[in-house]
């Protein structure tokens, strides 16, 4: 008999004192159990299920239990339909149109795990379908389902609960359950729901597609491959395959460079860019330019405080490589001649009403030849000073020769002077242990202490362990080339260097035991010369510390003198006889002459007492003009004339090189007369000086051609150039002068004596050492004698272990312990050092990410170069092996209108303190490395991850994503502004914030606004700070430390009207972010594409 309607007691849930989950328990373990749901979302309802029903995770499980789910359509997902589409197809691309791990609870990651029980069948899906509807139930219109019913062989629940998290724990609501033959109502939940269950259709192989783009259990190989694709594929910055720029597409090596400048400054706000000569840096600059341009203006809003918003990109090169600027320049780009920054008034910081050149409108400052206008510790040329206090900007700094002729220091200086207040608190705490350490060292040397400095060394004035902790400090900020990243070949279709033939010093240059016993008297001779005055060079380093070097006058003559003889004695006599080197030296022989008389009558006394006028006597200098007027040495010329000679019979061009224009007048004339080249001088002699060619040879009129301007050279030296003659042609400059003038129409190059200038012994080789030269090999010779010792001789030697402690190289003795003083070795260490390996450096993002890629394999990581992964892509989840628990984040970057995020990684421990973040890229990359290696080691890169280690992965992840906001993804380059801000706002509003308490809530785009107005507003107090550091250095002969924040903002508020100025500005520029964030909405979980996750302790 039926029960009465009241003859049973309902239990009843509302999530108040009662959870209504304790309703629907009985029901979803029951083995048997069918759930209505309006609200679709299948997430949660997966998510609770796996909590429940534990053993449905395991992929081998063989119970017939079986659960069924019909879902309704809600009003997130309504307003797809009314289209063409099914209803179970409108709902799939609902779910697909979230992308990673974008889920309204972190815990509904714990849905992946239902995967195997939706393909076993013991959880079935459908989605109510209102045509089905219409048929089964007689329905009119696409009317919604949104009943509530849970049933089962134990009874049925109905209410307002869906079956979501929501639903079942946390909104309130009301449910009441009915055991089976307790009420009359029971069977009729049970039949309303059956009929809803056949009114829907079949959803479950959607739902495994969308659980796979959710997130998918790969190997770790595949994981970590995708991380490195997607961190090195963010589109705005492939630019490479844009002709619209430079009219054709960038190389590979070109590509990668611009990607990776376009990274840092993101990040760091500067960047050096270090490639080969002849490598096309104009082209990556001009590619730099519109993608820098573009990330700066998608990334940074007006400043809603200042009059001027700044965008695109200003260059600044040497005014011969102006018009390759021109050339590619677009609206994203400006050219300026670094000699204008010399002519023109520059408007200093914050002088908004006065006029000059103005360099605040632009957003990125790129600077190429940046080592040309590197600023010096105790002062600046006007060009590099006008770089220095420039206003802040995004910086890229372009050159084959980073260093110069300098130190790392004078790089670090560099990177001090236009981005100190971008660094993290790291990086200048870092630094400031370092000068700490230096500075203490230089206390000590003077006296104040017994220690010095670990590894000094001589001839630097820093020390060799100073150095290599500022090339660590600055390889973050660092991307380089190599010429053997770029390859080279003979066939030149390959876009590769031409082989290199380094022919060195021809044999039949080897003196004689004659002459060699003629130059070995003349090399005495300069030694017992008067020495004139004492002179000291003092080299002092950014810590303070001086390397003093003494000599005497004639020393330095003396080094010409015999440098000259290197290459031509006919030069070397001539400027004994009428040079002025001669005058030099024979001036300093008298008078030390004189002072060296008797106190009696002197023979010049004598003299005059006879009436005649006395013959200034100079004997030693008189013997050593006559040694160099000597056969043996005329020989010697003709020697080298020959070799020469010999080069040109077998060229078509040839491209001369020395370090003074009268050598190359010299060997022009020269050759002239005795070869069949037609021979260009380049450069202008000085007016009212006489010419060594004059004498030499007789006052003939030049045979030569001289070509006055530089920029014109290969119209004379190309063949088929305008002013181009008909038969063979050499070119002679002095290395000074080659310096950006290329030179691929020819394929040899003679140097006429090797400059101890390392920076333009590099430059001069890289004339016809070009990617884009016809020629399959480029040929370089030496012509020279070698002639002395001199200790510029071996600071190239040192120069050349800079170069290489700064691209990350152990350092090695670049110059062989035999016969350092020979031209030949330094050229040959210099070619050494230009063919080497590039070294991938632990401190820099991109180098580590290249080594990581080396240890995966080339398949999987060429799978998905060629991949298109688009947005609707889940997160990869993976499981790494290491020491220390945690869980790394790489996300993707985002390029949509209103969004704009570049790759990221972020990595997260749980300590005893809470959720540990570490956001540094670097670490996070190599903390991923290390793991990875690891992982190899075990040989489990390859391995999918256990049911339990996913499980133990996913209840992890999900409890720390959801703690993550868009103040953990922000850039280095805000870190340390944004404690200044927070500090400076709080202390005058007499609060006690720090910077996330005060910023933490901002969308990234409100914190880049909050930064560009704070930087500017800070620029005239940076730029005092500046002044102070080279007044330091130039008047109290004192170094100061590195330029922090903290030093910037003391002076700050040392001015009390510039502090309640900037206070006011700043109050509205923080409105202003406020109301930039307030209908802000995260894109955190969509763009999180792959997790690796590590146990700890070494485990897998």
């Amino acid at each position: 008999m039926a029960l009465e309607a009241g003859d049973a007691v309902a239990k009843i849930g509302t999530n108040i004192d009662r959870p209504v989950i304790d309703l629907y328990r009985p029901h979803i373990v029951s083995g048997d159990c069918l759930i209505v749901t309006g609200y679709q979302d299948f997430l949660s309802s997966l998510s609770i299920l796996m909590k429940e029903l534990p053993d449905l995770k395991n992929p081998v499980n063989k119970s017939n239990d079986c659960i069924r789910i019909a879902f309704g359509i809600d009003t997130q997902n309504a307003k797809r339909f009314g289209r063409a589409k099914p209803v179970s197809e409108e709902m799939k691309l609902y779910w697909l149109e979230r992308s990673g791990l974008q889920v309204e609870e972190e815990r509904d990651l714990l849905a992946v795990l239902a995967k195997s029980a939706i393909q076993r069948g013991n959880i079935d899906l459908r989605v109510f379908d209102p045509e089905l509807g219409r048929a089964n139930l007689g329905i009119s219109s696409d009317r919604r389902m949104h009943s509530k019913i849970v049933c089962s062989p134990v009874g049925a629940v109905a209410g307002s609960a869906n079956f979501s998290r929501s639903g079942l724990f946390q909104n309130i609501k009301y449910a009441d359950g009915l055991e089976t033959g307790t009420h009359a109502l029971q069977p009729e939940r049970q039949k309303a729901a059956e009929q809803i269950w056949e009114s829907s259709v079949d959803w479950n192989a959607a739902a495994l597609e969308i659980l796979d783009k959710l997130i998918k259990p790969v190997t770790a190989e595949d994981a970590v491959a995708r991380m490195i694709c997607e961190q090195k594929g963010f589109k705005p910055w492939l630019t490479g395959d844009r002709k619209d720029i430079t009219s054709h597409t960038l190389y590979g090596y070109q590509q990668d460079l611009t990607y990776e400048a376009c990274s840092i400054v993101y990040d760091h706000g500067l960047a050096f860019v270090e490639a080969p000569t002849g490598s096309g840096k104009t082209e990556i600059g001009c590619h730099l330019a519109e993608a820098l341009s573009e990330t700066f203006s998608r990334v940074i809003p007006k400043s809603p405080v200042h009059g001027v918003a700044r965008k695109n990109a200003a260059v600044i090169a040497p005014p011969k490589v102006i018009p390759s600027w021109k050339k590619y320049s677009t609206n994203s780009l400006a050219a300026v001649a670094n000699s204008m920054l010399a002519k023109q008034h520059l408007r200093g910081a914050g002088d908004d009403r006065k006029s000059g050149l103005r360099l605040d409108q632009y957003g990125v400052l790129i600077i190429d030849e940046s080592h040309t206008v590197t600023p010096g510790f105790e002062q600046a040329s006007q060009m590099a000073a006008a770089i220095e206090l420039a206003p802040p900007s995004w910086n890229v700094c372009l050159s084959a020769t980073l260093l110069g002729n300098r130190d790392v220091d004078w790089l670090a200086h560099m990177q001090e002077k236009r981005a100190s207040i971008y660094t993290t608190p790291a990086f200048i705490q870092e630094m400031g242990e370092l000068f700490e350490r230096e500075m203490n060292g230089l206390s000590c040397l003077n006296g104040q202490g017994e220690s010095t400095p670990e590894f000094s060394e001589t001839g630097s004035a820093l020390s060799r362990q100073a150095r290599a902790e500022l090339s660590k400090l600055l390889s973050p900020f660092l991307t380089r080339r190599q010429r053997r990243c770029i390859g080279e070949s003979k066939d030149r279709t390959r876009h590769s260097y031409p082989k290199l033939a380094n022919h060195g010093r021809a044999r039949k240059l080897k003196t004689t035991k004659t002459e060699q016993a003629q130059l070995d008297e003349i090399v005495s001779l300069c030694k017992d010369l008067a020495p004139g005055a004492r002179v000291t060079a003092v080299e002092k380093s950014r810590f303070g510390q001086a390397n003093t070097q003494q000599s005497t006058q004639d020393q330095l003559y003396i080094r010409n003198l015999q440098n000259i003889l290197r290459v031509s004695s006919a030069q070397a006599h001539w400027e004994m006889a009428q040079g002025a080197i001669g005058k030099w030296l024979r001036d300093f022989e008298r008078k030390t002459g004189a002072r060296n008389q008797d106190d009696g009558i002197l023979q010049a006394d004598m003299f005059s007492m006879l009436g005649i006028d006395a013959v200034p006597s100079s004997p030693k200098c008189d013997a050593l003009q006559k040694k160099l007027s000597l056969r043996p040495l005329s020989e010697l010329d003709e020697k080298r004339y020959k070799a020469c000679l010999k080069i040109q019979e077998s060229k078509d061009r040839v491209v001369f090189l020395a370090e003074r224009i009268d050598t190359l007048e010299i060997y022009a004339e020269a050759l002239s007369q005795r070869g069949h080249h037609m021979n260009f001088v380049v450069g202008i002699p000085a007016r009212d000086k006489e010419r060594a060619v004059e004498s030499v040879f007789d006052e003939r009129p030049a045979s030569f051609v001289r070509i006055k301007d530089g920029k014109s050279v290969e119209s004379f030296f190309r063949p088929g150039g305008s002013n181009s003659p008909s038969g063979p042609s050499s070119v002679f400059l002095t290395y000074k002068m080659a310096e950006g003038i290329n030179l691929q129409s020819a394929d040899t190059l003679v140097l006429l004596g090797a400059t101890s200038n390392l920076k333009e012994l590099i430059q001069g080789l890289g004339r016809i050492d070009r990617i884009d030269s016809a020629f399959g090999t480029v040929n370089y010779h030496l012509v020279d004698i070698p002639v002395g010792q001199f200790a510029s001789d071996e600071k190239i030697a040192q120069r050349i272990g800079n170069y290489r402690t700064l691209a990350g190289e152990d350092l090695i003795d670049a110059v062989l312990e035999e016969e350092p003083e020979d031209a030949e070795v330094i050229l040959d260490s210099t070619i050494e050092y230009l063919g080497s390996q590039r070294s991938l450096r632990s401190g820099n993002l991109h180098d580590v990410l290249s080594r990581t890629k080396l240890s995966v394999a080339l398949d999987r990581i060429r799978l998905l170069e060629k991949a298109d992964i688009r947005g609707t892509w889940g997160a990869e989840l993976a499981l790494l092996s290491s020491s220390e628990r945690f869980t790394a984040l790489h996300l993707k970057g985002v390029d949509k209108p209103g969004s704009f995020f570049p790759p990221r990684l972020v990595l997260l421990r749980d300590t005893d303190a809470g959720l540990a973040l570490d956001r540094d890229q670097v670490s996070c990359a190599t903390s991923i490395e290390t793991a990875f290696e690891r992982t190899r080691r075990l040989g489990a890169e390859k391995s999918h991850m256990s049911l339990a280690d996913l499980t133990e992965a996913l209840e992890a992840i999900s409890g720390q994503v959801g703690a993550l906001t868009e103040w953990d993804l922000r850039p280095a380059r805000v870190e340390s502004l944004m404690m200044a801000c927070a500090q400076f706002m709080s202390r005058s509003s007499r609060q006690d914030l720090d910077d996330q308490d005060m910023f933490g809530h901002l969308s990234l785009q409100a914190v880049e606004m909050v930064c560009e107005a704070w930087s500017r507003l800070l620029d005239p107090f940076w730029e005092q700070a500046k002044h102070e550091v080279r007044a330091s250095f130039a008047y109290e002969g004192l170094p100061k430390g590195y330029i922090a924040l903290e030093a910037i903002l003391e002076m700050l508020g040392n001015d009390e009207n510039s502090s309640t100025m900037i206070f006011e500005k700043m109050s509205k520029v923080i409105n202003s972010a406020e109301q930039l964030s307030r209908n802000h909405v995260p894109e955190i979980g969509a763009r999180v594409s792959v997790v690796l996750f590590s146990k700890g302790s070494g485990q897998l």
